[in-house]
């Protein structure tokens, strides 16, 4: 994104046809996606956290689904939030959490530092934690959502 990204008009140039551009998330907003006929683009962030969720929320579900398959995502479950953590309302945020499971009940802490260039929050973590677009408080036992990191089991 700035006066130096030239994607957008060299797609144009190709004829491709821009479906979106940008999207409320956090990180990842920066994402594009075109079609070209039936050829699909999409414009990933350049900052490596922002776009490996961007991968694995538009990119790797498509392209399970042109290899006909039918869960196209990752595993959802619901954990505990072991801490608060704080945001700006207004955007989905995506966060790298590592799970722990007591008395049967599922945890989720934060997996490092986080921030659209810092990838040592998705390395080792256990999933994605997904953090409500209007919500700007979470606080310690809030259920949130988790995207587990493993394979579908159609694989």
């Amino acid at each position: 994104v700035g006066e130096h990204d030239f994607v957008k008009q060299v797609f144009e140039d190709l004829g491709a046809e821009l479906k979106f551009w940008k999207v409320a998330q956090k990180p990842g907003k920066p994402m594009a996606f075109w079609t070209m006929g039936r050829k699909l683009a999409f414009g990933l962030p350049g900052n490596p956290v922002a776009a490996a969720i961007c991968f694995e929320e538009y990119v790797r579900p498509a392209l399970l689904k042109m290899m006909g398959r039918t869960k196209l995502f990752r595993p959802l479950v619901t954990a505990k939030l072991t801490h608060q953590l704080k945001k700006k309302p207004g955007r989905l945020q995506y966060i790298g959490v590592r799970l722990e499971v007591k008395n049967g009940c599922r945890f989720a802490t934060v997996n490092g530092k986080h921030g659209s260039g810092i990838l040592s929050s998705l390395s080792g973590a256990d999933g994605i934690g997904l953090l409500d677009s209007q919500t700007s408080l979470f606080n310690q036992g809030d259920e949130i959502k988790v995207q587990l990191f493993k394979l579908p089991e159609d694989h």
